[in-house]
This record gives C-alpha cells, structure tokens and sequence, in this order.
C-alpha cells in the first residue's frame, strides 16, 4: 500500500513529547549506523510462537489447513481478525441499553449508546478455538478499516468494507459536535492522491440525458439515496465526480442508481468509471467521529474475549489504528492539507496511537496485548521512508501493559528480504523494527513480525513479493529476537500439505485435489514451481527436500 509520511518538526516535536514523558529519547533515534549493529545472542531460553494468519475460513484450503497444518507441533496456532461492523450492526442513539459497560452495552464519550452482538464473531471462531482438541492459541485482530489488496481491481472489491456505516454519515457527525467535532473526513482514490488502493467499485455502464443525470448500472451496489459518492476513470472525464463535496445517488434500485454531473450533455461514457461512497472510504482514523465509536468497540470486544470460556487460549490481541489492523497513516499529503483542527501532524498521529493504548489498558485487558509498529513513505522519489514511527510508537507501546502487569508486546506486519541487507548495510530494517527489538528484547518477549506478504521462495516471472524467500529470511529473524511469527496460511500449506501442488501437472497447471492459489495472486504456473523448490517430497514429479518445513520447525525453537 502507499505510504506517505510527514515533516521532520512534527518528527522532533513527538520524540521532544516522548521524552519529556518517558526520559526515553533513544526510542525515537532508529538504528541506522555507519556500520551494522552487533547481533546480541537471543535471549536464553527463546522460544518462537509461530501463528497462522488469517487462516483460510472455509472452503477446499479450508480442509488441507486443518488436516494438515493444524495438526503439526510446530504451528501454535492462528490469528485472525474480528471485524467491527461483524459486532455492531445498529446505530447508535439516545435510547439506554443494558447492561452498561459489557460486550453488549457501551455508553461512549458522548453519551450514546452502543450495542453489539456477538454471534458471528463467535461462530466464526468456533472451529479454530475447537481445533486440536482446544490445543492451539487464538489471537485477535481488532480491525475497524478494511484495506484494498493490490488485486482489488481484478476482484472488484477497492473498497473499505469494515467500518460500520453510521460513523461516516452526517447525522453521527452532527451528534460529536458536543466532543467538538466539525466533520469525519475520508480518503479515496477518486478524490485524493496517493490512494492507488482503495479506488472504487467497477461499473458496467454510464449513460448521460441532457439535464446532466447519469444513470449507472451496476449489479448489486449496495448505495442508498442520498449515500454521497465519488466518480472516477471514466472516459470521457465529464462523468468524473472528484469535487472533494461529491454528489448524493438518487432513484437508487437494486443494479442501478444516478446521481447528478455537471455537464448537461446527453451520450453514453466509452470507458465506465469506479464509484466508491463515503462509507466505502477510508474514514480518517484520528478524527474524534471515528474514535469516539472505535473506542466503544474496543471496549465491548475487551469485554467479550475477557469473559470468552475460551479465555486461556487467547495469547494476545492486536488493537489496530488504520487500516489492517496497522498503525501506519495513509495518504498523508492529503491529510496534511485537511482544514484544521484535523490537518495531519506526526506528533497528532503518535498522540493518537498513545490514546488507544491508554484506553486499552484502562479496559484491563486479561490476555497480552500487541502493538504494531509502522514505518512511513514508500521510498520512491519525494516520498522518503521515516521508520521513526516504528521507533516512536514502540517507545509508546512498553509505557502500557495488562491487568496482570505485563506491558505491551509490539511488532511489524512488513517483514521483508530487505531487512537482511538493510541491516547487513548498517540501514533500518522496515518499521525499525531490528533495532526496537534489539533495546527491549531482554524485557519483552513478546516481539511479533509478520511477514509482508506470500513469500517467493524462487525467482519466478510474474511474481513480486518482497518477502522473498522464508529458508534465510525466518533464520535472521530469530537471531535478531523474534518471538512471534505471523505466517501466511498459504506458506505454511506450502510448507506441510503434500497436496500443495498435485503434480505431475494437467496442461501446465496444478492438478485435481490441490491446495489452490487464485491466479489472481499468483500466475498459474507458479504453485508447481514453489512445490518443487520447497515443499513437501512424495508425489511424483516431484523435486523438493521439505525445507521450507525444516526452516519453521527450526524457527520455533525450544522451550
């Protein structure tokens, strides 16, 4: 995703702030060096919890998963992410609920009242609670903004789908003007720069009459009238809606809606558009419209996994600030140039990030919470990569802990092939995260990284992961003191499914019965190829030694 980052004022102003409250500058300074920082010995004893990450939920790689990675010693368990609009489906209002202060009745700052249901949460975490007999560990994602993958555009699915409706729409607004707030800006692709991801849904055709009303099919949008919305890509441009005020869809039915262009031309569009609404953006995760509701949630999902009988098999939760679960700001050129009091600042970012940790902490959370730690920029020209943030909001995270005293675990969610080199070069691995490691290691054992995306074990063409290859990627990472690892699920069917890839192969591709990679991920004739590099030997036509399994196994370490 694109990351775009902030001054370096706003940079000295935060680490001034943390310092002033922690006497602790060191956790703004990074770990850059001219030459590479010593590698200490892990600590004595490490142990290295390897999760699952969004473990397929159901369906064929569903059943591989658990017959056979789920059963394996070296796989601890999953993490998975409980989504806010799956708990609160209704608006908030005056009208009192009960019990207050529970999973389902919270009272927010502005005095409205929250209720939530819990049923589809628990239900989908049911088979992995109940798997292996109750063995293995569930960790929890709190995620309130749903990010668009890169191959969003291919699946039609560039949008935020995550955030309950309510809170972007003007009466919830209107209703936090009390809390002093003005409006709850969004972010898209349509009307800001730099959102290259969260670009809008697909539509099939955009036909224009003279009074400038269009008319745009396109089945099952899901838009209500009045729902504002943004319009872009289209051909020609006339029919494009960027203003940052958008327009309301009108005479909306179930496959087609209109709203009103500035042109008053009659004819068709030659290429259609991509429409997204404002509940399908990104809301701007600071603003206290957002917050306010966030942190109701955070409440009531504390709550919940406080008094869930599947308690003690909870390790940790993740508490997100943006998107994913993250803590990294997007689009922050556009966000600097938001109207005050809501124009982005670094040091209103980490004030923000210090917040949720203060009110998660004051819910005293029973199981060990986790932080995530993100770097800022893309590294591409004018867009420089600031991993003080990481460094920053580590610092941020150990000031906190658990109603049984344990401060705060922290991590990345970027770990990548070039955090070898950047290290081995004296350079920053991604989010600082080597260097926060290197300063907490002794007193915190909870230092998570999650790998940036499926891994390349080989050099493939068509496939650009920057994860790269787990066999010396994994190794560095306990050695730089690792103690959770969040892998892909479809690393680890690769690592312990014979079925990964049935070979020998149908016309090119993997053959009937196998662990199946969507094309829109990976091309089709990649999945034999990481088979015979790395996976699971037996099968004929087979090639590989098992190695990405000998490299888990061995990550995981001894007690």
């Amino acid at each position: 995703m694109s990351r775009n980052f902030s001054s370096l004022f706003t940079y000295l102003v935060s680490c001034l702030a943390i310092f002033v409250f922690t006497g602790f500058l060191a956790s703004c300074g990074g770990g850059s060096s001219s030459t590479p920082t010593p590698i200490p010995p892990p600590a004595t004893g490490q142990f290295t919890h390897v999760y699952v990450v969004f473990p397929p939920a159901s369906g064929v790689n569903n059943q591989h998963f658990m017959s056979t990675v789920m059963n394996q010693a070296a796989i601890n368990g999953v993490t998975v992410a409980v989504s806010w609009n799956q708990a609160e489906t209704s608006t908030p209002g005056t009208t009192t609920c009960t019990p207050v202060g529970t999973d389902i009745c919270q009272k927010d700052a502005a005095g409205l009242y929250h209720t939530y249901n819990w049923s589809t949460v628990d239900a989908n975490n049911a088979q992995w609670f109940s798997a292996q007999s109750g063995s293995k560990k569930v960790n929890i994602i709190l995620n309130g903004i749903g990010g668009a993958a890169p191959n969003c555009a291919l699946t039609n699915s560039c949008i935020n789908p995550l955030t309950p409706y309510y809170v972007t729409s003007s009466t919830w607004v209107a209703e936090m003007a009390a809390l002093g707030a003005t409006t709850q800006d969004v972010l898209n692709g349509n009307i800001d720069n730099g959102c290259t991801n969260d670009v809008g849904l697909n539509t099939t055709s955009m036909t224009r009459d003279s009074t400038g009303l269009v008319t745009v099919t396109e089945n099952n949008h899901g838009y209500m009238n009045g729902d504002i919305i943004w319009v872009g890509g289209t051909t020609p441009s006339d029919y494009n809606v960027t203003a940052p005020g958008g327009v309301p869809v009108q005479n909306a039915t179930t496959n087609t809606f209109q709203y009103q262009s500035g042109t008053n031309t009659a004819g068709s569009a030659t290429t259609p558009g991509t429409v997204i609404s404002r509940q399908q953006s990104y809301p701007v995760p600071y603003e206290t419209p957002y917050v306010t509701a966030w942190e109701a949630f955070i409440a009531a999902a504390i709550y919940h996994f406080n008094q869930s009988p599947n308690l003690s098999q909870i390790d940790y939760m993740r508490v997100g600030r943006s998107v994913g679960g993250e803590a990294y700001p997007f689009c922050v050129p556009d966000m600097e140039a938001l109207p005050a009091p809501n124009a982005y600042t670094k040091s209103g970012w980490l004030a923000y990030y210090t917040a949720i940790d203060a009110f998660v902490a004051a819910q005293k959370p029973t199981m060990q919470i986790l932080d995530p730690l993100n770097q800022e920029g893309t590294g591409n020209s004018g867009d420089p990569i600031d991993q003080t943030y990481g460094s920053s909001e580590a610092g941020i995270a150990v000031m906190y802990q658990n109603a049984s005293g344990s401060v705060n675990g922290f991590g990345s969610q970027g770990m990548q092939a070039s955090d070898i080199t950047n290290y081995a070069a004296g350079n920053d691995c991604s989010s600082d995260w080597c260097a926060m490691f290197n300063n907490y290691y002794q007193s915190n054992d909870n230092l998570e990284l999650q790998q940036l995306g499926l891994s390349a074990p080989v050099t493939v063409a068509g496939v650009n992961s920057a994860t790269g290859d787990l066999r010396p990627l994994l190794p560095f990472a306990v050695s730089r003191h690792m103690t959770i690892l969040e892998l892909y699920n479809l690393d680890a069917l690769l690592a312990y499914d014979p079925n990964y890839c049935v070979l020998p192969l149908v016309n090119g591709s993997c053959g009937s019965g196998s662990v199946e990679i969507p094309t829109i991920q990976l091309p089709a004739t990649v999945p034999p190829v990481y088979f015979q590099a790395v996976g699971q030997p037996g099968q004929t036509g087979a090639t590989g030694d098992g190695s990405y399994a000998t490299t888990i196994n061995q990550t995981e370490g001894q007690h």
